[in-house]
């Protein structure tokens, strides 16, 4: 008897689940995972000063939290039992899972690894 309750067996279905869902992709699949949030370059002039006094780019990331680049990126997470939840909060208890984003919108590299 195999046990379902894996971290491989959810990524092997959210793998499976974002080939059949267009525009998804697992968080293992981004080349650039970084690239999904705001740079400190992304924000106005002023916040850029503000934090070039303050330590640069290492003390904003460090202090901030991090936001998405955009206000509609959807992610969600699939379950070991392969269902997707929108919330990890949502999930039964003890759970693995596999976090997925809508990245149809986003010039997002794909890695080379991890393809069904």
């Amino acid at each position: 008897m195999t046990e379902k309750n894996t971290v491989e067996n959810a990524a092997q279905l959210a793998l499976e689940w974002c080939a059949s869902h267009e525009g998804w992709q697992c968080i293992c699949d981004i080349a650039d995972y970084d690239s999904l949030y705001k740079q400190l370059s992304d924000m106005p002039a002023a916040t850029q000063a503000y934090w070039s006094a303050r330590g640069g780019e290492e003390a904003w990331r460090e202090i901030t939290p991090r936001v998405f680049k955009e206000s509609y990126m959807r992610k969600g997470f699939i379950s070991s039992e392969g269902k997707f939840y929108t919330s990890i909060n949502k999930m039964p208890p003890f759970q693995n899972f596999m976090t997925v984003f809508k990245t149809s919108k986003l010039d997002v590299k794909r890695s080379k690894k991890n393809k069904v």
